[in-house]
């Protein structure tokens, strides 16, 4: 430990980091490459090279499993997002049991099978329809998508969808939820109800003198 603490003081993490490890202290060595991850993150940053990235998640990578190894693994995750490993971050969160950035991350690369399985877990029905809906957009199936986005409360996105297959009484509705009652109005005109429309441009123009 005390040659550790010379590495560290000398400014050499990297082998404090080892030696650390190799005297059993895997917590005291998942620490001092994290300070390694750091620096190299804040170079990277500067320099923007993928060679230079590609060593940072290395790093971050090596930390991360002595973190893990040492019972720790929410820092475990939380070094692998930093320094941009974010796919295994997001699985090292859910094995943390920290679902919502799990989910954060899963939804952010569009891994949705993982991503409606953490909705799932957490009890958020309407976030596993959101997930769904852009499941069933990116497989090219926009009717069923936009039923999804309903079902999730994003009424204004499925509202567009519905507008865009020609369904325009179902964009009225789903607009009309969305509280955008200009746009609906013109979707139940489009649609051949000038009754609905009449009705939401009424809305709409009592809304704007309130």
């Amino acid at each position: 430990r005390k040659a550790a603490a010379l590495m560290g003081r000398l400014d050499r993490l990297e082998q404090a980091a080892a030696l650390l490890e190799r005297a059993g202290e895997t917590r005291g060595a998942a620490e001092m490459l994290e300070k390694v991850v750091k620096r190299q993150g804040v170079a990277g940053r500067i320099e923007l090279n993928p060679e230079h990235q590609a060593a940072l998640e290395e790093t971050a990578r090596r930390c991360a499993a002595l973190y893990v190894k040492a019972g720790a693994l929410e820092p475990a995750a939380q070094v692998l997002k930093q320094a941009g490993a974010e796919r295994e971050a997001a699985d090292c969160f859910v094995r943390a049991g920290n679902l919502q950035e799990a989910l954060v991350l899963y939804k952010k690369h569009r891994l949705f099978a993982k991503a409606r399985q953490v909705a799932e877990a957490l009890g958020a029905a309407e976030e596993v329809e959101l997930v769904r809906g852009e499941e069933l957009l990116e497989e090219g199936r926009p009717a069923e998508a936009a039923a999804a986005f309903g079902r999730g409360k994003a009424y204004g996105r499925a509202g567009e969808l519905y507008a865009g297959l020609q369904e325009y009484e179902k964009a009225g509705e789903m607009f009309t939820l969305a509280g955008d009652l200009d746009q609906a109005a013109e979707m139940f005109g489009s649609g051949g109800d000038p009754a609905k429309a009449g009705e939401a441009f009424e809305r709409a123009r009592r809304f704007g003198e309130a």
